[in-house]
């Protein structure tokens, strides 16, 4: 993962952050914008500079804005503890293609982790607002860096299962591509494995599962079928 360091001109000075707590999801509520754009608006608020640590660009590029020991200006009230970052887009519009998705993931692992978190928040989780957006995928988020609800992931399984129109959990194996294998890929990386949530059962989403059923004593086939759904829809890590 690559981080593209920028010099910005700051109106005012920036003050260390003391503690580091969790991470603020954002967009930009705007279909195309860079982190100069970012810095100009933000500066036009009479803010310091722009307010987000980070900006993950449609393309997948990760741009740094304000230092990340600093404290942010992106969620009045959470600022003092928290690391923003933001994705170029409007998801009350759009949704967030594949390249943006994974750099995020990618982006939100390596603060994660360096910081020792376990609190992912979107803007709207700590504000009256709807930033990040409906269509902000951050359900896939979290669930890549295993910290995911239960009831959420399986309600939205149950929920896409049933708007595809399928009556039972159905036989999904190599070159499926869409939704459900996207749910599949993200409780696998909840039980352990990394996998690229892209909604395409490749090669590497099926030598997830064999592993899943070999450690599960189960029919090694990468078929997430009728004796294989049970185990994923648990969850129980190995």
């Amino acid at each position: 993962m690559q981080i593209i360091r920028k010099k910005y001109n700051w109106a005012s000075p920036l003050f260390k952050r003391n503690k580091t707590n969790r991470i603020i999801l954002h967009h930009a509520q705007a279909k195309t914008c860079s982190v100069e754009d970012i810095h100009q608006w933000h500066l036009k608020k009479d803010w310091s500079g722009i307010g987000y640590h980070f900006l993950v660009r449609k393309d997948g590029t990760i741009y740094q804005g304000r230092p990340e020991d600093t404290i942010g200006a992106h969620a009045k009230g959470a600022n003092h503890d928290s690391i923003g970052i933001c994705a170029e887009g409007d998801f009350m519009k759009e949704e967030m293609n594949p390249l943006q998705l994974n750099a995020l993931i990618d982006l939100v692992s390596y603060i994660k982790n360096k910081y020792h978190l376990s609190s992912i928040k979107r803007h709207k989780d700590v504000a009256s607002t709807d930033c990040p957006g409906t269509h902000f995928p951050f359900s896939t988020i979290i669930s890549s860096n295993h910290i995911v609800l239960e009831d959420t992931w399986l309600q939205r399984l149950n929920q896409e299962i049933k708007k595809q129109g399928f009556r039972t959990y159905p036989t999904v194996k190599r070159d499926a591509q869409g939704k459900i294998t996207r749910l599949i890929q993200e409780r696998l990386n909840f039980v352990g494995f990394n996998l690229k949530i892209d909604g395409i059962f490749g090669v590497n989403t099926e030598k997830a599962v064999k592993k899943f059923q070999n450690n599960r004593n189960l029919k090694v086939d990468g078929i997430v079928g009728k004796k294989t759904w049970p185990y994923l829809i648990k969850g129980i890590k190995v």
